[in-house]
């Protein structure tokens, strides 16, 4: 079996990213702010190889080392992340994914590489 990846985001619950979260944006109508809440993010990168350069996109240089999974996302080169997810098939997945993590990291919330496999 093959290694595959995504992102998990963790942090607090505001109106402004409802719809940026892993359910719908009506399902948190009723959530408090400040509590936290997750979401998945390029679910799920597919393949080992894709999964490795996915991961060193990110700052990490072994994608199993799990010392390396909290994400700096300051450090995240995100013109080259961009450039490296439109090469991929389902690119247009993904690329919305971007704008979800900027929007999640301007809200503070903490993100985690997630291999599988």
């Amino acid at each position: 079996m093959g290694m595959s990846a995504e992102i998990l985001a963790i942090g607090p619950f505001s109106a402004e990213i409802a719809d940026a979260l892993e359910y719908p944006a009506e399902q948190y109508a009723r959530t408090r702010a400040g509590v936290a809440v997750f979401a998945y993010l390029f679910s799920v990168m597919p393949g080992s190889s894709t999964s490795h350069a996915f991961a060193e996109h990110l700052g990490i240089d072994n994608a199993w080392d799990f010392n390396q999974h909290r994400i700096d996302p300051a450090g995240v080169d995100l013109d080259r992340l961009r450039a490296f997810l439109g090469t991929l098939q389902d690119s247009a997945d993904y690329l919305k994914d971007i704008e979800r993590f900027v929007r999640l990291r301007d809200k503070k919330f903490d993100f985690f590489f997630r291999p599988n496999g």
